[in-house]
């Protein structure tokens, strides 16, 4: 049965501005000419730019289409472009305004253009697999208020369905089929995707019956959002160079990228997005070695174990084998999105390229070490607990986790390596990005000695 919770609304909001200032650098995430546009939009519309960018990144993920993916190295081993987002923001905040200004235009436009219902509105799995076979395995599952989607699924777990694992399945880009007595019905590949609007406290409420072993978070990014409201002369003034500007919304963007999909495109990486690639993989693997390290004297010399102020990220399900996975997603959608976007734009039109360049993994990898915070706090918030209103649990972001493990480390030096087995659950990869920017604010420098990345703080007495 549905566990029906309620938090302290300062708990919530403390918790929320707590994740909304870990800042997506978004000058590191997307090109120039396209950040400036996507201010102007934000001040002529109240659309904030961090509700805007997973709209879009879904958006495109659809209308790459089930036979679009991308591979890597020889091309042995392809995946789905589909990506499932969270949008988090307070009531009032744009999420409406969004959904109505960025979302909703484009779903319109491919029903009449193309005759695509895209938006998936039955959660069930009959719905699912009947909206897939209608729109030949296009969707999206969005709305200004997602607590619908994410409450119909609680409530059809409770009942012994299966629209989680079906879920599951489908961000996999796998279809589904039913043999019927007249024959098979169902679809062979989708490119669903999501963008599902909420508010803090509805999706706490809803993170206590989905957060388990059965997948489905873990297919789930989340991104928290400040609120947007400009004062009406900044809105006006900046409403009349929108309409000067090239692109007014991202309809005729959409368009094209559905257009040249429709035949499927493998995009691949290049050689030096590859390498950085396999260097995350490889992070994984030693976090692996290390989590089942079968040497129980090692595991207690280099493990600390799950404690309230080590609540580590596995400790909360956060680390998965789905971290690089998504990466290698986003650096696709980044790469498709630019391609398309900067031509509007007023930028040179060149070929579509479909090799990644290693700029754009390394724009998904900092987008996704934000993000993935984002969704740590508010698992980490998550509370068991039944009855009347319950104090959210103390969370610590990854940074201050980070520094948490400097500080605590012997010596005038401390590698990478020794951090990440300091910090339960915690990858190489993402512990060397945070000290990098520690690096850039003064607090200590890294260096590589031989096959081993150091970190000299001033942190430590």
């Amino acid at each position: 049965m549905a566990t029906q919770m309620s938090y302290d609304e300062n708990d919530v909001l403390n918790l929320y501005k707590k994740a909304f200032n870990i800042k997506i650098p978004m000058h590191s995430v997307i090109d120039d000419d396209f950040y400036e546009w996507l201010t102007l939009f934000e001040k002529a519309t109240n659309c904030s730019k961090f509700l805007v960018l997973p709209s879009i990144l879904s958006l495109t993920a659809t209308l790459c289409g089930p036979k679009s993916d991308v591979s890597t190295r020889g091309g042995e081993f392809s995946n789905a472009l589909n990506e499932y987002l969270i949008a988090v923001c307070d009531p009032g905040g744009g999420k409406s305004n969004t959904y109505s200004r960025v979302v909703q235009p484009v779903i319109d436009h491919m029903y009449r253009r193309h005759m695509l219902h895209i938006q998936l509105e039955n959660y069930t799995s009959a719905g699912i697999q009947k909206h897939q076979t209608d729109n030949k395995g296009y969707g999206i599952i969005t709305g200004d208020e997602g607590h619908r989607f994410m409450s119909s699924i609680t409530m059809k777990q409770s009942k012994g369905e299966s629209e989680k694992a079906l879920l599951c399945k489908l961000w996999g880009g796998r279809g589904d089929a039913n043999v019927l007595a007249n024959g098979v019905r169902g679809f062979d590949r989708t490119s669903m995707s999501a963008c599902v609007f909420i508010q803090p406290e509805p999706l706490l409420k809803e993170l206590v019956n989905l957060k388990g072993n059965d997948g489905l978070m873990d297919r789930f990014l989340l991104i928290s959002a400040k609120p947007v409201f400009h004062k009406c002369q900044i809105v006006r003034e900046n409403y009349v160079v929108l309409k000067e500007s090239k692109m007014m919304d991202f309809v005729q963007v959409m368009e094209n990228i559905y257009v040249a999909h429709t035949a499927g495109i493998r995009y691949t990486l290049s050689e030096k997005a590859q390498d950085s690639y396999e260097e995350m993989v490889d992070a994984y693997a030693d976090y692996v070695r290390d989590k089942y390290n079968s040497d129980e004297e090692e595991k207690e010399n280099s493990l600390i174990t799950c404690s309230p102020e080590n609540e580590g990220m596995d400790c909360q399900g956060i680390v998965t084998s789905k971290d690089t996975l998504h990466i290698l997603r986003l650096s696709a959608l980044l790469h498709i999105l630019h391609q398309y976007i900067n031509p509007v734009l007023g930028g040179e039109v060149m070929e579509i390229q479909h090799v990644i360049p290693r700029k754009r993994l390394l724009q998904a990898k900092t987008l996704y070490n934000s993000i993935v915070q984002h969704k740590a706090l508010f698992l980490q918030a998550v509370s068991q607990e039944n009855g009347k209103k319950v104090h959210i649990k103390s969370t610590m972001t990854f940074r201050e986790r980070v520094v948490n493990a400097v500080c605590k480390s012997r010596g005038p030096a401390v590698s990478t390596r020794a951090l990440q087995r300091q910090m339960k659950g915690a990858l190489s990869d993402s512990v060397k990005v945070e000290l990098e920017e520690l690096q850039r604010t003064g607090f200590g420098v890294l260096k590589k000695v031989r096959c081993s990345v150091l970190f000299s703080s001033c942190l430590v007495a």
